[in-house]
C-alpha cells in the first residue's frame, strides 16, 4: 500500500559521513540541537577527526514539542552560513 522498501539510516551512522563530505567539499557543517556542553564535545571530536572541517554548533534552546518552531535568530544564523549541510537533533530527553 504505497510503502517503499528503502533502508533506514540512523543518525549515528549518517552524521560521521556528512562530516567527511563537508570537509572534502569545503562545506560548513551546522549542528543544531542538544545541550551546549554536548555540542562543544561533538564539534571538538569532528575537528580532531576532520581538521579542515568548518563546524558551527547552535543551541536553539528548549523547543516546545506541541509548537515546534525554531527561534528566528537561529534560522538567520543558519541562512547566513550558506551551509548545505545542517544536522538537526531536537530529541526529547
Amino acid at each position: 500500500h504505497g510503502i517503499i522498501n528503502t533502508p533506514r539510516h540512523a543518525g549515528v551512522d549518517v552524521v560521521p559521513m556528512l562530516a567527511e563530505v563537508a570537509e572534502k567539499n569545503n562545506e560548513t557543517l551546522i549542528l543544531v540541537g542538544g545541550f551546549l556542553e554536548d555540542l562543544k564535545k561533538i564539534r571538538q571530536n569532528f575537528i580532531i577527526k576532520h581538521p579542515k572541517l568548518d563546524c558551527i554548533t547552535i543551541d536553539p534552546g528548549i523547543v516546545d514539542e506541541n509548537h515546534p518552531t525554531i527561534n528566528q535568530d537561529v534560522m538567520n544564523t543558519i541562512a547566513k552560513s550558506q551551509s548545505s549541510i545542517v544536522i538537526v537533533g531536537l530529541g526529547q530527553g
